[in-house]
């Protein structure tokens, strides 16, 4: 499979079609033989191989660089702290960077006219406002993810909603949020 692109224009390739090449050459071996397939973005360069440097925590992140992974918890916790401590044992023994979490202020971030409607959840029937407040963390649940993350030698962060989230995750040390 070959992508040529006239340079000098940006251009967005089919996520689908960039994965799909970039198995194929982890695939590859010298061993065996096969036809590597080339996407050409500007001037042969890809745009990730130009990546600003940043700093993730204590790791830099970009050019040169070893990929930052990232293990999406998000709230497939459903609220449960035990839940989410094994989640973020599997990351760190997996050998992920850091891990994501959801963050989100329920009354700001759910539409009012949907805060009664009755929803089947994992503990039976409940208005969808009472869901969400059941798989948001409190404080204490974030300091102990915190200190759960720190032990384990993971960093943590989530994406915040809702303006409240961003000033409730100020209160740790996140290296980002998104």
């Amino acid at each position: 499979m070959s992508v040529e692109l006239p340079l000098g224009e940006l251009h967005v390739i089919n996520a689908a079609v960039l994965w799909k090449c970039l198995l194929a050459v982890q695939l590859c071996t010298h061993s065996s033989p096969c036809a590597l397939p080339r996407v050409l973005i500007m001037a042969n360069k890809s745009w990730f191989l130009d990546a600003p440097i940043r700093r993730l925590g204590d790791r830099i992140v970009g050019t040169g660089s070893p990929v930052y992974i990232t293990a999406e918890i998000g709230i497939n916790h459903n609220g449960d702290l035990a839940t989410a401590v094994a989640l973020i044992d599997q990351a760190a023994e997996a050998g992920c960077d850091a891990i994501k979490f959801q963050k989100r202020t329920p009354e700001i971030c759910t539409p009012r006219d949907q805060w009664e409607i009755e929803r089947d959840t994992p503990w039976g029937r409940m208005s969808y406002i009472d869901y969400r407040h059941r798989v948001e963390f409190d404080i204490a649940a974030y300091a102990a993810i915190d200190e759960h993350a720190k032990r384990r030698g993971i960093a943590w962060f989530a994406s915040p909603w809702d303006v409240e989230s961003v000033d409730f995750l100020e209160a740790f040390d996140v290296p980002r949020t998104k």
